[in-house]
């Protein structure tokens, strides 16, 4: 498994990320990374693996029905729940429904199919990710930080892991925390273009915690 994939899974408003891509989400509304940018840290993640290259498909099984709009969450899930009938160990169907699920929200829904799906691969890291995202929506930040701590114990340099971390450290109020997660990030990931955003954030933090 790749370590370096330091666009995977961001903060500024809502994201989703996967391989070299992001796609900043600004409120689940239009692709719009400028704007998601533009827009002050939220200590909140909404994190989705699997998404194609060209940052805007969720990545299906080859088989998908000809016509089907692999970029529409209703039919994804319609067409990943007959896989999963078929075959309820199917680890892509199992990860594409349960994406599917939370870019809709359905977070009852998606919860369980990440759950599962660890239980078939515990080293499973996007499927982790995504169940720590829920969890901090949900408001779990305590679970939210077990999960990624997990994570990073699988893959210390996991840059996805990294900087959601720091994002769960900033809800707990562990600033000197989440100032070390995110200095960590930033020295494999240079040149990502959250980079200037995280070292301003970074350099805040550091002067909250600076006595006088």
């Amino acid at each position: 498994m790749k370590l370096l994939r330091d666009y995977r899974i961001v903060v500024p408003a809502l994201v989703l990320v996967a391989g070299a891509t992001i796609i900043a989400l600004n409120q689940f509304g239009a692709n719009n990374s400028k704007a998601a940018l533009a827009t002050p840290l939220a200590p909140k993640i909404i994190a989705l693996a699997d998404i194609d290259a060209s940052g805007s498909k969720q990545e299906l099984p080859s088989a998908h029905p000809p016509g089907m709009d692999s970029s529409n969450p209703v039919q994804q899930i319609q067409f990943l729940r007959t896989l999963l009938n078929e075959n309820p160990d199917d680890e892509m169907a199992l990860m594409g429904l349960g994406n599917a699920s939370l870019m809709i929200r359905r977070f009852d829904d998606a919860a369980p199919l990440y759950e599962r799906l660890l239980q078939l691969n515990p080293q499973h890291l996007d499927a982790r990710s995504n169940l720590a995202s829920i969890k901090l929506e949900q408001g779990d930040v305590d679970e939210a930080r077990n999960l990624l701590e997990e994570n990073l114990k699988l893959s210390p340099d996991d840059g996805a892991t990294l900087f959601n971390l720091g994002v769960v450290y900033i809800e707990l109020k562990d600033h000197s925390q989440a100032v070390k997660t995110w200095e960590q990030w930033l020295a494999t990931n240079p040149d990502s273009a959250l980079a200037l955003t995280i070292k301003r954030r970074v350099n805040e933090l550091k002067a909250d915690l600076t006595p006088g």
